[in-house]
């Protein structure tokens, strides 16, 4: 089943977002995966009963804003 179907609105939402950042978009494991410098920044999609937005080692990002 096509889960990201049912999230279509909610996902391009996330996509043309994230279309305005310096991150390039690419396919890999059949999804969106935006990468920077060649690295995995920051992907999405859609699930049974939610969508999601995670970040590749999320845990190394800075947030100056706090």
């Amino acid at each position: 089943m096509d889960y990201n179907a049912q999230w279509e609105e909610e996902l391009h939402l996330i996509g043309s977002i994230l279309d305005k950042t310096l991150l390039v978009k690419a396919t890999k494991w059949g999804s969106d995966v935006y990468t920077l410098n060649g690295k995995n920044v920051v992907s999405y999609g859609g699930f049974k009963n939610y969508f999601a937005i995670w970040f590749y080692n999320g845990v190394f990002m800075n947030d100056k804003y706090k």
